[in-house]
């Protein structure tokens, strides 16, 4: 349910994988470990393998998961595989991975998408006269405020249903959490909680499975995109160069920061912020489910600067039921 940062999240561990491109990551020496501690309980390289369908097959099972089954010391290759496509990641390719990575997850097809709303009618969302709010070196935000407002639109018309489900809001982060409850139970009480957790878990995907959110994702991914191609944008390159002062512009969607150079500090909650540079500092709120699900849409494109991210649960590249975005250009954070 989580659109957690999706590259930064889904993708770290999943966009796709053939085998044509597969590298044999473990060195010899690797090898050699290995195999030695394997014949010390008489066995072999081969028998690390299991029938993919030996723990029963369930619908979320994914193909590349399967692949483990067979050849578990495969998972480095994956790793390395990954970690080169998040390294070479950015706008002309975007598009490839995120249709891999919705095809790979079983999450729908990714589909491009343009949007059927004008540009005055996107700014109207904003409940401010955007052209007298932005000066000269704000007017790069008309490059990716358009983007950034249509996807909280189709992102929260999306999700509706989602949120109207009491069994999908109440659990779809308590799933993924670990209880620190748990530590002084019972082993009765840990056999009834896992009872209950169990049959939670059946009520939460059985309602999960009757929403698609294709659209969700792909629209998700295209801001991702979009976001990646502003950053190195012409307009980038000239709003990096001029000297302005940060300022803060609040709407009715939520609030918006363009930072200069300067050492800034930004704290509470934010639509979008844009921060050319200096050493800064964000500081989210202490957010509960029901405040970060108010914005489907969160933003921050921080171009340079050793930069401190203060935060707990939902903050920085997360969302629940939504969009939350970091990307933090270059630094040491």
């Amino acid at each position: 349910m989580f659109l957690k940062t999706i590259f930064a999240a889904i993708l770290l561990f999943i966009c796709t994988f053939s085998k044509s491109s597969a590298q044999d990551s473990l060195s010899t020496d690797t090898k050699r470990v290995i195999d030695s501690a394997l014949s010390v309980l008489n066995m072999h390289r081969g028998d690390l393998a299991m029938p993919w369908d030996a723990a029963g097959n369930d619908e979320h099972r994914l193909g590349i998961e399967r692949e483990l089954f067979k050849h578990p010391l495969k998972s480095f290759d994956y790793t390395k595989y990954h970690a080169t496509s998040l390294k070479n990641l950015n706008a002309g390719n975007a598009d490839d991975i995120s249709r891999y990575l919705l095809k790979t997850l079983h999450l729908g097809e990714f589909k491009d998408y343009v949007s059927p709303f004008p540009v005055k009618y996107l700014y109207g969302e904003l409940g401010i006269d955007v052209e007298k709010q932005l000066g000269e070196h704000e007017a790069v935000l008309f490059q990716i405020l358009p983007h950034i407002i249509d996807a909280h639109i189709l992102i929260d018309a999306t999700r509706q249903s989602l949120l109207k489900s009491p069994v999908i809001f109440a659990h779809a982060d308590s799933l993924q959490m670990m209880s620190q409850e748990s530590e002084n139970l019972s082993v009765f009480d840990l056999k009834r909680e896992e009872e209950e957790a169990f049959k939670t878990a059946q009520e939460f995907f059985a309602a999960a499975a009757r929403d698609s959110m294709p659209e969700m994702y792909s629209k998700a991914l295209l801001l991702y995109r979009e976001l990646l191609k502003f950053s190195s944008g012409k307009e980038m390159s000239e709003f990096l160069k001029s000297d302005f002062k940060t300022k803060i512009i609040n709407t009715k969607l939520g609030r918006i920061a363009i930072g200069g150079r300067g050492d800034d500090v930004y704290e509470g909650d934010f639509l979008f912020i844009l921060d050319a540079g200096g050493n800064d500092r964000y500081i989210a709120p202490d957010f509960k489910k029901e405040d970060v699900v108010k914005l489907a849409v969160r933003v921050i494109l921080d171009m340079s600067g050793d930069d401190v991210y203060i935060g707990k649960n939902y903050a920085f590249g997360s969302g629940f039921f939504g969009a939350g975005m970091l990307l933090d250009m270059a630094g040491n954070d």
